[in-house]
């Protein structure tokens, strides 16, 4: 039961934080080009109210709030993603979108000490500043399971903003439904179950069943499919092998070969090799699995080749131990996962590696599905013990 004392200090500390609202609201009117209100009025899916993407605060205002319809939103992003996919035509563009982000990110950072932003409230409020210290919550979240180099930490502070608002953009109930299901997530144990509510259900992926199932492992024995593949240059060669490649499968899977002929997307994206010599497949649609002399042809000089029996992980045997894992699949991480799945099986009395076999990256989201939303993991062919 609240004391009268906690009572008078909710109040006051309401009464701060409007106040406080109320008068960055005032500061923001001279400059303010739309109707601030777009997230509240029935009207703000009507172009000609939505705020500019010059107006940061405004921007963020629609997207943080449970309110903004997900068309608004979606409406949003269309006009972002015009400059991110612009980006590579000029170099104007390409500043344009990453000073975007940075104003953003600005805008955030500037409720960084406020007790009242910094705590999460057990109701729903409707003061920006807490919505803005949500974001702080959920891109700490973020930037926790990314870790990379002090000198990149803009780069991955725009990347966490544009995966933020991407999935904004995708889930309802604002920023506070976000932060809920990001610490949920988080939290609950990284089970089976758990990873196949991650997976992707408009995507076509190979077919198997479980033969083995451990606590964070198991052994699948795969139906037979077929892959399109490309050889990744080392880093000494070219700036970003992973991109490219990445790219050289998508161009092929969305039309880019011989016949012109665009094919539906799958998942997982397969990985292999080491830091050298790697190769990444993309699964091919079911239709091609046992017919891959129907696929489209690749253009010459794409470095896309077709393969049955997996890409190789299916030419010795059909069973195949798997461990999974959530967040970002980065370099350590897998390094360590992998490491983890082969002391697994070697401990193990049913099952041990096939002699000659590498351990492979499966990965089923695409690159702005957020960490708590992810499903990865690791992968070699196995034999029964004798």
């Amino acid at each position: 039961v609240k004391t009268p004392f906690v009572k008078t200090m909710w109040v006051l500390s309401l009464l701060l934080i409007i106040s406080t609202e109320v008068s960055c609201f005032k500061l923001a009117l001279p400059h303010t080009k739309c109707v601030l209100s777009a997230t509240v009025s029935p009207q703000v899916d009507q172009p000609a109210l939505l705020p500019s993407l010059e107006l940061p605060r405004d921007f963020l205002r629609a997207m943080l709030s449970s309110r903004t319809s997900m068309e608004t939103k979606k409406m949003f992003m269309d006009r972002l993603q015009g400059i991110r996919v612009n980006m590579n035509k000029a170099e104007g563009q390409k500043t344009a979108y990453s000073d975007y982000l940075d104003s953003l990110l600005m805008e955030i950072d500037s409720v960084e000490g406020n007790v009242f932003a910094s705590r999460k409230w057990p109701i729903a409020l409707p003061f920006l500043q807490l919505k803005l210290g949500s974001c702080r919550r959920v891109l700490r979240i973020m930037l926790e399971e990314d870790p990379i180099s002090q000198d990149e930490s803009s780069s991955r502070r725009r990347r966490a903003m544009a995966v933020l608002l991407n999935q904004l953009a995708r889930q309802k109930g604002g920023i506070r439904g976000v932060e809920a299901d990001a610490r949920r997530r988080t939290k609950r144990s990284t089970t089976m179950k758990e990873m196949l509510e991650r997976t992707p259900t408009e995507l076509e992926t190979p077919s198997y069943e479980v033969i083995d199932a451990r606590k964070t492992w198991e052994v699948r024995r795969y139906a037979p499919f077929s892959v399109c593949s490309t050889d990744l240059k080392s880093q000494q060669e070219q700036d970003s092998p992973t991109n490219m490649g990445f790219n050289s499968l998508a161009g092929y899977i969305f039309g880019k070969n011989v016949e012109r002929k665009a094919m539906a997307m799958t998942t997982p994206v397969i990985s292999s090799g080491n830091q050298n010599e790697k190769k990444m497949s993309f699964i091919m649609p079911s239709s091609f699995w046992s017919a891959l002399d129907t696929a489209p042809t690749p253009l010459k000089g794409s470095g896309v080749k077709l393969e049955v029996g997996g890409g190789g992980l299916l030419d010795a045997t059909n069973t195949v131990a798997v461990l999974w894992f959530g967040g970002y699949a980065t370099a350590d991480k897998v390094r360590l996962r992998k490491l983890e799945l082969l002391d697994y099986i070697n401990q193990d009395v049913k099952w041990k590696v096939k002699d000659g076999e590498e351990v492979r990256l499966f990965q089923y989201n695409d690159p702005f599905q957020p960490p708590w939303r992810r499903r990865n993991e690791v992968a070699i062919p196995v034999t029964p013990c004798t």
